[in-house]
């Protein structure tokens, strides 16, 4: 039977790009016929996923609420309101037989909603220090897949999987020769910046001001849009071998041929990282929620993966451009954390949330049959006036049976009315 899938998650790359790898991949392993994702206007999303034909965008009101006694408080309330209202006459229009939630604020309204009618729902956490939404909704959640044990501790998960981080196939199967557009010196080592999905700023800096530490390499700078500009102006002189991106949609050429990439510590940038075995930098964003990203860079800095800095450190002078060279200078040491990396990476990920999220809806819809089977049993029992059984929610049509009783089949659970 065809299904919906509804998908919610959002703000950044780190919550977006986990749930296209989700939907890409069920869709090759489910009768998957329409695709849902919820997300905020001024998201990432908003600006990808009218390019994805195949996925319908509903846009909700939500903001996130900050972590002090603060008047914006008051709108991210309201804005919660509006969402759960948006997500509710959303479930009832698109019917959906499963709800994936990657994390963020615009993930909880659908997920809560869905969760309160008893509809399959799936969390994926991808860092080391849960968020606040996954947090509140991991207990009541049919199953939540994780990149790292130690996060079900504050998760406190009635189901959990240790999957990894899913990953789109165009960067677990990418290959060197795949890059395009960029004239890069094949004979000089190759350094990538990644600012994450919105740039960063103090990494522009760093290497637009210290240029002429990187003088023997090629250095990649995905600058992020916003960032773009200001980096060019701050480019004085036209250097061949530094190279500015304003974004890049397919990362995983440039990774495959990086010997050293410098980036944040986003679950999802570091998961690209390690399925590919690349030694890294990491400069955490200190504002992340929870400080999670300190939390990811600290747990593949232990593994000898990597080497971290904080932002404190990069100022002033050039710390960030020393750290580079020296490790780019040591082959042995590279190759070394290479290694690490490999060995604490899932390439696999994706297959494995597919894998638990199928035993999920198995277990699930044999668990409603066998419910149905019971009482079926208790109303012959009783005799032909007793009312009839039907699976949980399921409405009857008037004169005849329940649509799909006793078949082994996903479909509509039936609560969200007619």
């Amino acid at each position: 039977m065809a299904m919906n899938l509804l998908v919610a998650g959002g703000g950044s790359g780190g919550h977006l790009y986990p749930a296209l790898a989700l939907i890409e991949g069920l869709r090759a392993h489910l009768p998957i016929e329409r695709v849902g994702y919820v997300g905020t206007r001024r998201g990432l999303e908003a600006r990808v996923l009218p390019g994805e034909s195949q996925i319908e965008f509903f846009p909700i009101h939500a903001r996130g609420f900050a972590r002090r006694l603060s008047w914006s408080n008051l709108r991210a309330l309201l804005a919660l309101g509006g969402g759960l209202a948006e997500s509710l006459m959303l479930l009832r229009r698109f019917r959906p037989d499963l709800i994936i939630g990657t994390g963020g604020y615009a993930s909880f309204a659908p997920l809560a909603c869905g969760i309160a009618l008893g509809l399959p729902t799936v969390i994926h956490e991808p860092n080391a220090r849960p968020g606040l939404v996954n947090r509140l909704l991991a207990p009541w959640a049919g199953l939540t897949t994780v990149a790292w044990s130690q996060a079900t501790a504050a998760l406190r998960p009635r189901r959990w999987a240790l999957t990894g981080t899913p990953l789109r196939r165009q960067i677990s199967q990418a290959g060197p020769g795949q890059v395009t557009g960029l004239r890069l010196d094949p004979s000089r080592p190759l350094l990538l910046v990644i600012g994450g999905s919105h740039g960063a700023q103090v990494l522009n800096d760093q290497i637009l001001h210290y240029a002429d530490y990187f003088s023997q390499m090629e250095v990649v700078l995905i600058t992020g849009r916003e960032g773009y500009r200001c980096a060019r102006r701050q480019l004085d002189v036209e250097l061949k071998n530094i190279h500015l991106l304003a974004y890049a949609d397919r990362m995983g050429p440039l990774l495959a041929v990086a010997q050293l990439v410098i980036c944040r510590a986003g679950a999802v940038t570091l998961a690209e990282l390690t399925a590919l075995g690349k030694p890294a930098l990491l400069v955490p964003w200190p504002g992340a929620a929870g400080g999670h990203q300190e939390a990811n860079a600290r747990a593949l800095a232990g593994v000898g993966a990597a080497r971290w800095i904080s932002e404190d450190e990069l100022l002033p002078g050039p710390s960030l451009a020393r750290a580079a060279t020296e490790l780019l200078a040591d082959p042995a040491r590279l190759a070394q954390m290479a290694d690490a990396s490999a060995r604490l990476g899932q390439p696999d990920a994706l297959d494995k949330v597919i894998r638990e999220v199928e035993r999920y809806l198995y277990e699930a819809d044999h668990r409603s049959v066998s419910l149905h089977r019971h009482r079926r049993g208790r109303h012959e029992r009783a005799g032909p006036g007793a009312p009839r059984a039907r699976l949980p929610g399921q409405r009857f049509q008037p004169g005849g049976e329940p649509p799909g009783a006793g078949a082994a089949a996903l479909g509509h659970s039936g609560l969200l009315g007619p």
